[in-house]
């Protein structure tokens, strides 16, 4: 299985998802936004072999982006991903399960917001 992981946390709220991607890729070269991407990468793996396992065929029509927020005890909630399917669903299920690294001290108190796609290659 091959996959593409990319992650970019950015000071975003807008509330139309192709909006917060948008200002996510743009917020995304911030160095707070930079430093916090790098350690939340190693949370996505997990999140894909949990809806596709081992073995199992790559999907053909997996590429997706998430976006979210994570608060400042690192819980993540209002994620939305684009486009909404099974595989995406199952994906930000399983994403949403895990406690994320303590945003950055800048963070605004409704979250830190983050952006993830997903290219399976």
């Amino acid at each position: 299985l091959g996959l593409a992981l990319l992650l970019a946390a950015a000071p975003v709220w807008a509330q139309d998802f192709n909006q917060r991607l948008i200002s996510a890729q743009q917020a995304a070269a911030s160095g707070a936004g930079a430093a916090y991407d790098a350690s939340l990468n190693a949370y996505l793996p997990d999140a894909v072999h949990a809806c596709i396992p081992t073995g199992a065929a790559s999907p053909s029509h997996g590429n997706f982006a998430l976006v979210a927020d994570v608060a400042p005890n690192g819980h993540i909630h209002n994620i939305a991903v684009s486009p909404q399917t099974s595989l995406t669903q199952c994906f930000a299920r399983q994403f949403g399960k895990n406690t994320l690294p303590t945003p950055p001290a800048n963070a605004p108190a409704q979250g830190w917001p983050i952006f993830a796609e997903i290219s399976f290659e």
